[in-house]
Parts: structure tokens; sequence; C-alpha cells
């Protein structure tokens, strides 16, 4: 004797595949889109950049001093180092650099952050070609708030992507774009839910039958 499910046509269809989440895509898209615009980048020459070089002890100024004091690196460690300092901290995703193909040894790029935060490393995440440019850039990747980086040995520093998060948080506009982005994945999601308990409390019973 055995117990055997007939399954009703209609439960054919997966449930997920019954559902329509048009919604939370447009919502998850905005999201993305509202941070997206919060991103610059910033190039070697620019102003926020406020050093770029070989750290000789004996030849910083005091304002340059000051800032390193506040990161979590001694000036003393820093000697010789091939140093980037910013203007202030910014959530930076991608740093681009020219690659040196001669030095084998290392190519990790350590992050300044704050002062008594852990010292973090990010290593070589791609090398991504611009063709018109003629430029090839090694790509890494932080996704961190940090006030400069220290280059791996013969590298050049070229731009970085980030979010002024200074004047991210003044800009009440900005703020409201992503909260409102943010609020309609919450309803849209919930909409979902919903959906998906209906589905499920709708969904035809199994017909068992059993058989010699």
């Amino acid at each position: 004797m055995s117990t055997q499910n007939i399954t009703l046509p209609d439960d054919e269809i997966p449930l997920l595949d019954r559902l329509n989440t048009t919604e939370l895509d447009k919502t998850l898209d905005e999201f993305i889109n509202a941070v997206n615009d919060q991103y610059i980048s910033i190039k070697s020459d620019s102003s926020h950049i406020i050093f770029n070089e070989i750290i000789k002890t004996d030849e910083l100024n005091q304002n340059l001093r000051d800032k390193i004091f506040i990161t979590n690196y001694d000036i003393e460690a820093l000697k010789s180092e091939r140093v980037v300092l910013f203007d202030k901290p910014y959530l930076v995703s991608n740093i681009y650099c020219t690659p040196n193909y001669n030095n084998n040894k290392s190519n990790l790029i350590r992050l300044l952050t704050s002062r008594f935060t852990d010292k973090k490393m990010i290593t070589l995440d791609h090398h991504q070609n611009y063709s018109q440019e003629d430029i090839i850039n090694s790509v890494y990747i932080a996704n961190e708030i940090v006030m400069g980086f220290i280059l791996p040995t013969g590298s050049t520093f070229n731009s970085l992507d980030c979010i002024d998060l200074e004047q991210l948080y003044t800009n009440d506009k900005k703020l409201s774009e992503i909260s409102k982005a943010q609020n309609d994945i919450y309803f849209a999601t919930h909409e979902l839910k919903k959906n998906i308990k209906s589905q499920l409390s709708c969904k035809p019973p199994l017909i068992s039958y059993t058989h010699n």
C-alpha cells in the first residue's frame, strides 16, 4: 500500500515565478542611483590632495605633521614612504594607481584612518585599461573612511572615487533623496511580503489517495 500526492495544475508554476517584483526592482535601482550620485572623482592634482610625495620627516611643515598625527600611523613609521594625504576624511571606494611592474614585492595599499584604529591594507583588485588615454590603472577597492593612504613602492596615484561625507551630511536635499529611496524599498518589500503570504494562503492543498 502506498500514498501518492497529486498536484493541482495551478500549482505547477513555482511561487517565486508568479511574484511581481517590478516595484521592488525599481526602488532598489533608485536607491543605488541616489547613492552613486553622491560619488565624486578626485584626481592627483586636485586641491583636495594636500600631499602626494615621499615622506621626508625633516621637511614636513606643521600642517602636515598635524594631519599625520590624527591618523593611525606615526610620522617616523612613514619615513621614505610614498604617502597621499587628503584635506579631510572621505568615504573612498576605488583608488586608481599607475602600476609598477618592476616591484614584485608588494601590491598593498595601507590606509590612513583615524588615530587608535586598527591598521588596514587593501590588495590589488584588478587592472583597468583606458585605451583612449593609453593608461593602465591598478584598481584598489577600499570602501572605508580614510584620511589618506600609503602607496606601494614605485606606484603613482592617479585618482579615486569617494563621497564627501561632510558635504553630504550638510546637504538636506541629498539626504532626503537617499532617505526617500530607502523608505521606498521598505514599502515595496512590505508589499511583496504581503503578496507572498496571500499566495501561500491561497495555495491549493495537495490531494492524496491511497492505493494497493
